[in-house]
């Protein structure tokens, strides 16, 4: 059965833009669209950068668009292109049907018109969420092994410090005039000020943030919750094992 269809691609982030990322799906919802006789009427691109999948604004429109009877189908090169979870995927999944519209997945080669795709398909939605699960407990492991180890794994470094080193390892290096900011933020909370009380207190003694901007609470709290382990709090040297 022929249907007309639109294509959906997705990459995770804006420096994917310009790769062969979109390229690569779309090439492959050609060639399925071509052998399955199917229609495709146009691609819908999409870069999204966000954990979760409500405000994908233009998978969004595309939904719209399909209960709207504009196509009969979407078709997307792989299965996490598709959804960021069991519930949102079988969400989109049901509403498709209730609109008599069909989800074309081209790596699994089936379609969700059958009793069989639709039970496959939430088998295999379990299995990826699992998967996305599994991918991001193993990184904050690793973030956790580095920074016991004494490096950087990723991310801004913290307050009075800056990072140094080669790729894979990457070292922290004071910084002498944030460090003695830290240190007095440090021993204001050792005398038993509250985060809002330093804040007040930097913000009196015209001591600007790291951006050149007042200072708030959460900044402080995260000043004194980011240093280095391994690190003398107050003194700001190596910590004696």
């Amino acid at each position: 059965m022929t249907i007309e269809v639109f294509g959906y691609s997705r990459v995770s982030g804006n420096t994917q833009k310009e790769n062969t990322s979109f390229e690569s799906q779309e090439d492959a919802i050609r060639r399925y669209c071509e052998l399955s006789n199917h229609k495709l009427i146009e691609f819908r691109r999409e870069v999204h950068t966000a954990r979760g999948g409500s405000n994908r604004r233009v998978f969004q429109q595309t939904l719209t668009d399909l209960k709207r009877d504009k196509a009969g189908g979407l078709v997307v090169c792989r299965l996490d292109r598709f959804a960021r979870s069991t519930l949102e995927g079988l969400q989109v999944v049901a509403d498709l049907k209730a609109f008599r519209k069909e989800l074309l997945i081209v790596e699994l080669g089936f379609d969700t018109s059958t009793p069989i795709g639709n039970c496959i398909l939430s088998v295999l939605l379990s299995f990826a969420e699992l998967e996305r699960t599994m991918i991001y407990n193993r990184t904050r492991e690793g973030v956790k092994r580095a920074k016991d180890n004494g490096s950087h794994a990723a991310g801004a470094p913290p307050y009075g410090w800056t990072v140094t080193g080669e790729t894979g390892f990457k070292g922290l290096t004071p910084v002498p005039h944030e460090q003695h900011i830290v240190r007095l933020i440090l021993q204001y909370r050792a005398s038993g000020k509250s985060f809002r009380e330093i804040a007040d207190l930097l913000n009196s003694l015209s001591i600007p943030s790291k951006q050149g901007k007042m200072w708030h609470h959460t900044a402080v709290v995260r000043v004194c919750k980011e240093q280095p382990i391994g690190v003398d709090r107050l003194g700001l040297g190596v910590a004696p094992h």
